[in-house]
């Protein structure tokens, strides 16, 4: 009888408290954990800031943003650190990729963004335009690899191989990445990734093995190992 008392008691406060005990339980349809069945330990949060059938978990590490989407990725306690992702446009003309900004500002504090476009690519501070990059255009169907780094006051911006543009700015780093697709864009976000820059990069663009191989996991423990003692 005390039992059923005191979990009358607990289920009056949690209503009255605003929570849910199903909410506890259940799975939160906006929110989407990233890398949490690989073993690098570098884990991501998504949540998504719009209609809940704009944004799709496809894989561990990949999410489908429709027009209309916009889904605020967090690295796990990481401001300065150096963004991976894998983009590729099935329809639509491009997706803004914003850094330096936080999901609960995000309306009014763009940040800086790098914005994957068919017609010619650009950076943003703010919102306002601070360099065009015509030469990077995005292509349907095309996959490109996009790596965001951001190191104190200085940022860039990977395609491929290629550092298209190095800037300093005073936003401060946040550990967020907002992705963006432009009006009528459908975006695939792939292998999505946060790499520690005060840990020293684990991967390479350039070089032959994965950061995932043997070789390259043997190098992070062995890194990992130094700086616990």
């Amino acid at each position: 009888m005390r039992a059923m008392v005191m979990l009358s008691i607990a289920a009056i406060a949690l209503s009255l408290s605003g929570c849910s005990i199903m909410n506890a339980l259940l799975p939160q349809p906006d929110v989407f954990y990233i890398n949490r069945w690989n073993f690098s330990g570098r884990f991501a949060v998504a949540h998504n800031m719009s209609a809940l059938d704009s944004v799709q978990q496809i894989a561990d590490n990949s999410l489908l943003l429709h027009s209309g989407a916009t889904v605020a990725i967090a690295s796990e306690k990481l401001t300065d650190f150096e963004g991976d992702f894998s983009i590729t446009l099935s329809r639509g003309s491009g997706l803004r990729l914003a850094t330096r900004t936080v999901e609960h500002f995000y309306a009014t504090e763009k940040g800086i963004a790098f914005v994957y476009a068919a017609n010619g690519s650009y950076i943003e501070e703010n919102g306002k335009e601070i360099a065009r990059i015509d030469s990077v255009r995005a292509v349907l169907g095309q996959q490109a690899r996009i790596l965001i780094l951001n190191e104190g006051k200085k940022y860039s911006v990977q395609v491929g191989c290629d550092i298209i543009y190095r800037g300093e700015t005073s936003l401060p780093s946040t550990e967020y990445v907002i992705a963006e697709p432009l009006p009528g864009t459908k975006a695939e976000i792939a292998a999505i990734d946060f790499y520690p820059i005060r840990m020293g990069r684990p991967y390479d663009i350039n070089r032959e093995k994965p950061w995932g191989s043997e070789n390259g996991m043997e190098k992070i423990k062995n890194e990992y190992a130094k700086r616990r003692r």
